[in-house]
């Protein structure tokens, strides 16, 4: 009943007035909006970072509303949710609101994400069809990336063995590479009418997994070598009696493309960098224009580092961790069934430091929002993920039906090991609940005597 009063009262109203636009303008909008939000997440350390949240929050609605008002179609049929996994979404979103009043007014835009901007963009882009929203998002993740690498490479030096570009902190740079990885590992997987454009994305593929490497970030390069395994093997799985030797051929080529893409991108890094400095040099702590070359780190050193740091030897848990285990003891400890109204800052004496954050997205919901809060989002992303595998495996010959696991692949794996919770700070997070709508929602349309339920298919 709330659906058709939205839908004629509201929203067919106002897609009314933008109805004749043409399918291009409206998917250059959408593409341009999340675009906005993925640049934001590049440039908030380098240019934003001390803007207030309340500001991050009203840009990111904006960007989102902006993408569902793209995709508003006039006559839209309501749709009909999976409430199984769904009232658990709500369910959690609910008490983040509770304990938002009580507790932290900041934690209302998180509720405010999840119980209002992400079911009027279900709602709305289950019209379109599944293929559409899918090849729009992966868009503008790629076309980000573009303006990631290209500035990057120009004004930022590689001179630390956890690169960020410029992100300016490498694990919000691996989170934001990992999207753009799996969606360029959708975007390889197709192929394209000219011969030119596969090998460009193999290049460019190789170019961010290269890139994901070279960020050391240990989380998102488990996120994205499991994520790699998962796709292409459930991808075999379903397909390969009909492609099997153009699956292994392309397993393969994405292999090499990241081996032969890693060198070249950091020479690539290197040479742009020191075409960007007769255009722009930023500030500097001393150094001379003839010391970067020498300054700046080479393959070996990248690969040095992440042996070194990857070497596991007679460490326990923790230590192999970063001392997460430890943290997350110590935010455990503090935390209740109904969320804590403590400040979220805490002396970890293994580790002799403070720490702000949680360093797993479901311990941050059990200190913030309390267990029941951390144990209803838990089981909302175990069955989003189990539908995620369902719906890729169903669709055959669909490769863009792996794009929702993979982002579901990344996400849970780096939740695990990082506080990601907050949409608009953390784009993993945002781009998760992008890809929900198709796994949560059927389209149904009104018979006179019964509804029909229709999966949308583009």
């Amino acid at each position: 009943m709330f659906q058709k009063y939205l839908i004629n009262w509201i929203m067919n109203p106002i897609a009314k007035v933008y109805g004749n636009m043409s399918e291009r303008v409206r998917d250059g909008i959408f593409v341009a909006a999340i675009t906005l939000l993925m640049l934001y997440n590049i440039f908030k350390v380098a240019v934003f970072s001390n803007v207030p949240y309340i500001y991050v929050f009203a840009f990111g609605n904006i960007c989102f509303g902006v993408a569902i008002l793209a995709m508003m179609r006039p006559n839209m049929q309501p749709v009909r949710f999976r409430w199984f996994p769904f009232i658990f979404w709500v369910a959690a979103a609910g008490i983040i609101m509770v304990t938002a009043i009580l507790y932290n007014v900041d934690w209302i835009s998180d509720a405010f994400v999840m119980l209002v901007m992400c079911p009027i963009a279900f709602l709305v882009w289950q019209q379109v069809g599944f293929e559409r929203i899918m090849r729009l998002l992966s868009r503008a993740a790629l076309l980000s990336f573009g303006v990631y690498v290209l500035l990057s490479a120009l004004l930022v030096p590689m001179r630390s063995q956890q690169y960020a570009g410029l992100f300016g902190n490498v694990n919000g740079a691996a989170q934001y590479l990992v999207v753009v990885f799996v969606c360029l590992l959708v975007e390889t997987l197709h192929k394209h009418k000219n011969k030119w454009v596969d090998w460009a994305y193999y290049i460019i593929f190789g170019m961010c997994g290269a890139l994901v490497f070279c960020t050391n970030s240990r989380t998102d390069q488990l996120a994205a070598l499991v994520a790699f395994i998962s796709i292409l093997g459930l991808y075999a799985l379903r397909d390969w009696k009909v492609q099997g030797k153009r699956i292994a051929k392309q397993a393969v080529c994405m292999i090499l493309a990241i081996v032969v893409m890693f060198p070249c991108t950091i020479y690539m890094f290197h040479g742009l960098r020191r075409v960007g400095s007769l255009v722009y040099t930023p500030p500097s702590q001393g150094e001379t224009e003839t010391d970067i070359g020498e300054e700046e780190i080479g393959i070996g050193g990248f690969l040095e580092y992440n042996s070194t740091k990857n070497e596991i030897g007679t460490k326990n848990v923790d230590e192999i961790s970063t001392g997460r285990v430890s943290i997350w003891k110590e935010y455990l400890t503090h935390s209740t069934w109904f969320g804590s109204g403590e400040k979220e800052e805490f002396f970890v004496a293994s580790r002799n430091a403070d720490y702000s954050t949680a360093h797993m997205t479901w311990i941050t919901y059990a200190f913030r929002h309390g267990y029941v809060c951390a144990v209803l989002f838990l089981i909302y992303c175990l069955l989003a993920g189990a539908i995620a595998i369902r719906f890729a495996y169903k669709r055959k010959g669909d490769l863009w039906a792996l794009l929702p696991l993979a982002i579901s692949i990344v996400f849970g794996i780096t939740s695990l090991l990082a506080s990601i919770n907050t949409p608009f700070s953390y784009m993993l997070t945002m781009y998760y609940y992008f890809v929900q709508t198709f796994l949560i929602t059927k389209l149904v349309t009104k018979e006179p005597n019964e509804h029909e339920e229709i999966v949308s298919e583009n």
